[in-house]
C-alpha cells in the first residue's frame, strides 16, 4: 500500500510540475508581448532628450516608477520629480496631474515605465512619454544623480 501512495506521490510531482514551468515560458512571452505593446502606445524618449529638456529649463512632470527601496540608489534630480511606485501611478495621477500635463515617466531600466506611462496614456493623459533604458542608461550616459550621499557622477 505504502508503494502505491509513494507512486501516486511521485506522478502527481511530475505531472503536476510540468505545467508550472510551461506556464512560466508562457509568462515571460506574455509579458514580453505586453512589453512590446506598452512601449508602442507611447513615445518613447532618449536619456539625452530628457537631459537636454532639464538643462533648457523646459517644464514637465517627471515621474519615477521604482519601488521606495530604490530610490535611495540616487534619483534623477528635477524640481517637479515625484516618486510614485508602479502598482500606485494610476490611483495617484488624477489627484496630482492634469491630463493635458507633460509627463515623463522612468524606472530602473524603461520597462516598468513603459506599463505606467501606457497605463497613463490610457487612462486618458495625453503628453506622456518613457524614458528609454531607464536610469541605468541615464547613468552610463554620465548623468547625474542625487542619492542620500549628494549627487555624483557616473564615470
Amino acid at each position: 500500500m505504502k508503494k502505491i501512495l509513494v507512486l501516486f506521490a511521485i506522478i502527481a510531482i511530475t505531472f503536476g510540475s510540468t505545467p508550472l514551468w510551461a506556464s512560466e515560458s508562457e509568462l515571460i512571452e506574455n509579458r514580453n508581448k505586453m512589453l512590446q505593446e506598452a512601449r508602442a502606445s507611447v513615445p518613447q524618449i532618449s536619456v539625452q532628450d530628457l537631459y537636454k529638456m532639464i538643462e533648457e529649463g523646459q517644464e514637465f512632470v517627471l515621474i519615477d516608477v521604482r519601488d521606495p527601496d530604490e530610490i535611495p540608489n540616487g534619483i534623477v534630480e528635477y524640481e517637479n520629480s515625484y516618486q510614485i511606485s508602479r502598482g500606485k501611478v494610476e490611483f495617484a495621477a488624477p489627484s496630482r496631474f492634469a491630463k493635458d500635463d507633460p509627463i515623463i515617466v522612468m524606472c530602473l531600466t524603461g520597462g516598468r515605465s513603459s506599463f505606467a506611462s501606457q497605463a497613463l496614456h490610457d487612462m486618458g493623459y495625453t503628453n506622456v512619454k518613457n524614458v528609454q533604458g531607464g536610469i541605468t542608461r541615464w547613468l552610463r550616459a554620465g548623468y547625474p544623480i542625487t542619492n542620500p550621499l549628494g549627487s555624483l557622477v557616473s564615470d
